[in-house]
This record gives structure tokens, C-alpha cells and sequence, in this order.
């Protein structure tokens, strides 16, 4: 046992001397913003460490109790991976006027440690300036990022995609003014789209089917006028063809599903990457669903990953997370979903250990050594 518990402490302590945790930007502006309202930034935090890390938020200075984030607190990091939080900052109605300072620290430690409650005794950590300004004056504005019309078949609608970001500091609602005219200018139809309020800051992706009927193949042009209430902001035309019935290929390859670790602990998140290949001629959405097996039987079925727009040759990767609750081995398989069509089904296996009593009193009686030690060191340097 204590050769045991020595093996612990060894690889413990090698950890710890393995973690690392970068954050960028490293300084973040939030801009003029009103009192009770609204903006958001995202950092994105990586670390080169093997093992998972878990993360621990801080705020500090004038904006201390005006900030938050979408994962809370605490979140998780894989091992030599990366992930993209948002920061959200809202400023009281009592807020007064002025320039208003402060920062972001995170601070990690592997999970193992954490879990086994050695907490934050030892760790890395990043810091992220952070500043913004109070203004009674509200700016209401947004801009168009890009415009994409995917191919569409006689008889299918034509698909639209609008990026559009909100400059401003209060929400805003675009208003589009769409009409699609022949080449020869004359007008087949006009119809106009009203987004739901966008947030200060806030990007996001505008999707429109317009509808064919009628149209024949051949080549248009769409003519986009964008409102902010009553204000034109700006104005495109834009080409696109419609094509004969059954014309589009349609194609998508799931070329493997693999996992952050082939050995996991009981009660560790493991991440499940499915690395996905639009071979198609056109723009599809894609998500990822997965489920695990155990001894030929279904354990769990995974949360599906977040759906994105893939492009014609373009390779992404999807993820969801699959969390071991018991020891053995597990096969975790799973699919791409794209355009009502699906992918082969492709596997990986892994296996998770630990969870026992014994396991816990190891951790423990490793992570108490360790304390002692650091202890002792701070005591020998004051």
C-alpha cells in the first residue's frame, strides 16, 4: 500500500508540475453601455496540460458584481484542448456615468486533485483585463457581416443567410426588405423579414427560406434593403441560381468518432469528437448523435452536439460529452445528421476505472501529502 500510495503522490505531483492555462484576449473593452444594460465578449481558454483541468472564475474591481459567464463559475477544460466562453456584463439601473475598470482571473488544477480534495493548493491561472464606460446616451445599430444564398432546386425555397452583429449598446431589431428580380430587373416578388430583438454585441446567423414557386431555373438576383426601425443601414444585390430538379449533390462523410482518453476514471467527462466532411455541393447544417454501449446493451443515449452550417469541402469536428458512472468497457458509436439524410455509423471503445472506496483512499491520502509538503515548503522559503 504504501508503495502504492507513493506511485499516487509521484504522478500527482507530476501533474501538477504539467498544468498550464493560456486566455485570449488578454484585454477585453465592453465599450459605451447604458445603465441596465447589456453586452458580451468570449475568451477563449486553453491549455497544452494532459490531464482535464477544472476552472475556477474570479472577478474583481468596479465591474466585480456586473459580471457572469455562460459556464458559470467553475467549468471543465480537457486535456491539450481548448474552449470559448462568453462574458456577459450588465450594469445596474443605479449605475452612474464614467469609466469603470477590472479583471477576469481563472484559475485551474487538474481535475483528479479537485476531485480528490486537494482543491486550488496548487494550479495555474490567467488573467483577462477588463474595461468598459457608462453613458446615458443609447446607440441603436447593427451590421451586416455577410449574405449567403445556398443553390436551391426548381420547387425547393431558396435558402438565405444573414450575418449581422449589433454594434450598438441596446437590443436592436433588423428589418430586411428582400425582392428577387430576372436578369432582366423585373421584380418576381418582394417580402420583408423582421428579426427578433438582437442583444448589444451579440453576432449572430439570420435565416430566411424564400419561397420558388413558380420560378423557373435560371439565374436571379436578390436586392436586400436592411432597416434599423425606420433607418436604412445598407443595401446589396446579390446573385443566385436556381437549378433543375434533381441537380444538387447532396453528401456527407463521417470519417471517425474518437475520445479525449481511452482510459477514463469513473465520473470524468470524457469528450466525444466526431470529425465530419461536407462532400456535397452546397451548404448543410450537421449535428452529431451518439450513444454508448456496454456488454451489447444501450447505457446511455448522448446529448446531441450543437448544430453547424458546413461548408461544400469543408471539414469540422462536432462534440458532446459522455460521463462514466460505473467501470468497464464501453462503445460509444454515433452519426451525423445532415439535410434529413445521415451518415454511416462509426465506433470507438474506451474504458473507465475507479469508483471504488479503495481508489477514493488512495486519492485522498495522496492529496493530503501533497498539502503537507507544500506547507512545508512555505514555511522553509518565510
Amino acid at each position: 500500500m504504501k508503495r502504492a500510495i507513493a506511485i499516487l503522490f509521484l504522478m500527482l505531483a507530476a501533474d501538477v508540475a504539467a498544468v498550464s492555462i493560456g486566455a485570449g484576449p488578454s484585454t477585453i473593452d465592453y465599450g459605451k453601455l447604458v445603465r441596465g444594460g447589456y453586452g458580451e465578449k468570449d475568451i477563449t481558454v486553453s491549455t497544452n496540460s494532459i490531464e482535464n483541468l477544472t476552472c475556477f472564475i474570479e472577478y474583481t474591481g468596479d465591474i466585480k458584481e456586473w459580471m457572469a459567464s455562460d459556464e458559470g463559475d467553475t467549468f471543465d477544460l480537457a486535456g491539450n484542448n481548448r474552449k470559448t466562453i462568453t462574458f456577459f456584463i450588465q450594469p445596474p439601473e443605479s449605475a452612474a456615468n464614467g469609466k469603470y475598470d477590472g479583471a477576469i482571473y481563472i484559475r485551474a488544477s487538474p481535475t483528479s486533485t479537485v476531485e480528490s480534495g486537494a482543491g486550488m493548493a496548487v494550479g495555474a491561472g490567467v488573467k483577462i483585463i477588463v474595461s468598459a464606460e457608462i453613458t446615458g446616451v443609447q446607440e441603436r445599430s447593427f451590421e451586416v457581416k455577410s449574405v449567403r444564398i445556398d443553390e436551391a432546386e426548381v420547387g425547393q425555397p431558396i435558402p438565405l443567410t444573414i450575418g449581422v452583429k449589433n454594434t450598438g449598446n441596446v437590443k436592436v431589431n433588423p428589418i430586411f426588405q428582400l425582392r428577387v428580380l430576372d436578369k432582366g430587373q423585373n421584380e418576381l416578388y418582394d417580402t420583408e423579414y423582421s428579426e427578433k430583438d438582437l442583444w448589444p454585441m451579440r453576432e449572430d446567423e439570420i435565416k430566411v427560406d424564400l419561397p420558388s414557386d413558380g420560378i423557373k431555373a435560371g439565374a436571379y438576383v436578390l436586392n436586400m434593403k436592411a432597416y434599423s426601425q425606420d433607418k436604412l443601414i445598407d443595401e446589396w444585390d446579390k446573385e443566385f441560381a436556381i437549378e433543375p430538379a434533381g441537380t444538387i449533390s447532396v453528401g456527407g462523410n463521417l470519417k471517425e468518432i474518437r475520445v479525449s482518453t481511452m482510459i477514463a476514471k469513473v465520473g470524468e467527462p470524457v469528450k466525444v469528437t466526431a470529425v465530419f466532411e461536407n462532400n456535397g455541393a452546397t451548404h448543410i447544417e450537421a449535428k452529431l448523435k451518439s450513444e454508448v454501449y456496454v456488454s451489447g446493451g444501450l447505457e446511455e443515449v448522448l446529448d446531441d452536439s450543437d448544430e453547424y452550417m458546413v461548408a461544400p469541402g469543408e471539414e469540422i469536428e462536432l462534440e458532446t460529452y459522455f460521463e462514466p458512472e460505473r467501470s468497464g468497457n464501453f462503445m460509444v458509436q454515433g452519426f451525423v445528421l445532415y439535410k434529413g439524410k445521415k451518415t454511416d455509423v462509426k465506433q470507438v471503445t474506451m474504458t473507465a476505472v475507479g469508483g471504488g472506496m479503495e481508489d477514493y483512499m488512495y486519492y485522498a491520502i495522496a492529496a493530503g501529502i501533497a498539502m503537507i509538503l507544500v506547507y512545508a515548503v512555505k514555511r522553509r522559503v518565510s
